[in-house]
């Protein structure tokens, strides 16, 4: 076990700061100034609350499976099948690096685009290569094994993300996620190893 510490030592101190810094800021230009903001699989919600104080004029909303003591946002359990939310509940539905985790990303999405209003966006891996996957698998390891959170170790290929297109939506826009880590990092942890994908309901 002590490898695996020792790496969630690193990403704690070095990496997990960072991350929440420029991905906020990265997210934040997808938001819109005002409105109802969901966040699927939240975590300590720290992403959230600091997209909300970027962007004051969103009320937030989170869910995770296993809701942490200390979260900087509200957030309510659920089951990791079914929203516990109606139809179109939201302006906005957000997943941050949580879809990997799931047994079956392809209903987390149908779930989150059904309780949206029309703008559902995804922050999550990409995976082409070997190294690709050994890489996502250390990080993944490092960041949530202390946690508790389910680890299946897949991530999806860029062509995989159409295949889950529910109907009705489509993806609009998929592009790398900028500068997530400290330059001394980003050749091992960024590379094109993290995408922003969004969704729009169909007119």
């Amino acid at each position: 076990m002590k490898p695996v510490w020792t790496l969630a030592d690193l990403h704690s101190s070095c990496i997990f700061p960072s991350r929440v810094k420029r991905l906020s800021s990265a997210l934040t230009r997808q938001l819109p100034e005002s409105g109802t903001i969901l966040d699927i699989g939240t975590g300590d919600g720290s992403i959230l609350a600091l997209c909300c104080q970027l962007k004051p004029g969103l009320t937030p909303s989170a869910v995770d499976i296993a809701p942490r003591l200390h979260c900087s946002v509200p957030v309510t359990a659920y089951d990791g099948r079914t929203l516990p939310y109606g139809d179109e509940s939201f302006d906005v539905v957000m997943m941050v690096d949580m879809l990997h985790h799931s047994e079956n990303p392809a209903r987390v999405i149908r779930e989150a685009c059904r309780v949206s209003r029309g703008v559902v966006i995804i922050k999550d891996h990409c995976c082409q290569t070997a190294w690709d996957w050994l890489t996502l698998s250390a990080m993944d390891i490092a960041g949530n094994l202390h946690h508790g959170i389910p680890l299946p170790l897949w991530y999806w290929a860029p062509e995989d993300w159409e295949t889950a297109r529910p109907a009705g939506w489509h993806l609009d826009n998929q592009e790398k996620a900028p500068k997530i880590y400290p330059w001394w990092l980003a050749w091992i942890f960024g590379r094109s190893l993290h995408i922003i994908t969004v969704w729009h309901k169909d007119l």
